[in-house]
């Protein structure tokens, strides 16, 4: 992909569209780890010289076109408002936000996703209900009613044999997900406290930021995945993927007719945010200390 001119060119306009208008701190920070939040802010220049690797920001470029799709095609809707960036002061600090989409007639507020279809699944979505719950309560601040939050989840590898073979995988490539709405207390509070701790580490070294929890480093255990060989050759799609050497024998064992030839592929435990996501690595002491062995 970087032989691809006009995208890598694109790529590196597009490291410089993020603009939170002037706050301290936007909704989308305060659902990240204070960590990631500083050493992005004290490492932004750095993090923008970095040469592009096309395979790592593709995801997030292609979300920003869909979201514009949807913005273009719904501008002239007077149902609707589109990016509306909202400011509020707390803690004596300037805290913006920007939802996609607010519904006037429902009082629906949505938030786009174009993510893997996998994440419905194995992730927690915990930190999507945080930021739709945020907006909602900058909306209450200047008097717009929320009754309903909703994520449209754009899956970008849905595949109709994985809806087949799993109750569940999404059942369509493209779902609107209704996220739990909550007490305009319970927005302050999280606000609040998200806030404050985020504050708590303003003045702190690099060494010295709260170490990013399993959650945050969206943590992957290792698990055990059996491919059956075909004509001795490694089909690409694991029969199956589990979390214990036990599990996998007991499964083999019940599921595999006596003579079938297969492979186990033993998966190490990985940090997934760390490893693939994260874009402060090269500036966090905690991803140091476990890449050398640490914990």
């Amino acid at each position: 992909m970087k032989k691809i001119k006009p995208l890598m060119d694109a790529l590196k306009k597009f490291r410089d569209h993020y603009d939170n208008s002037g706050s301290d701190y936007s909704v989308t920070d305060l659902i990240q780890p204070p960590r990631i939040i500083h050493l992005r802010k004290r490492y932004d220049k750095l993090i923008k010289a970095k040469p592009i690797d096309p395979t790592t920001e593709i995801d997030s470029f292609s979300g920003t076109g869909l979201h514009s799709i949807f913005e273009e095609n719904l501008k002239d809707n007077v149902e609707y408002v589109l990016e509306h960036r909202m400011f509020i002061q707390a803690l004596k600090r300037k805290v913006s936000g920007c939802p996609d989409i607010y519904h006037w007639p429902s009082n629906g507020l949505y938030d786009i996703k174009m993510t893997k279809a996998w994440k419905k699944i194995f992730s927690d979505l915990s930190e999507w209900e945080q930021q739709l719950n945020l907006y909602a309560y900058l909306f209450s601040l200047g008097g717009t009613l929320v009754k309903r939050l909703f994520i449209i989840a754009w899956w970008k590898n849905w595949n109709l044999k994985d809806m087949q073979g799993s109750p569940k995988y999404p059942r369509k490539p493209v779902e609107q997900i209704e996220m739990k709405l909550w007490s305009k207390s319970e927005q302050e509070d999280f606000l609040y406290t998200r806030l404050g701790s985020v504050m708590d580490d303003e003045k702190k070294s690099d060494k010295e930021l709260t170490l990013c929890t399993p959650e945050d480093r969206w943590d992957r255990g290792e698990a055990w995945a059996c491919y059956k060989l075909i004509k001795g050759k490694r089909m690409k799609k694991a029969s199956r993927v589990l979390y214990s050497e036990a599990d996998m024998e007991r499964w083999i064992k019940k599921m595999l007719p006596k003579g079938t030839p297969y492979e186990i592929e033993h998966r190490p435990a990985l940090r997934v945010r760390c490893e693939d996501w994260c874009e402060v690595t090269d500036w966090c002491n905690q991803y140091m200390e476990y890449k050398k062995g640490g914990k």
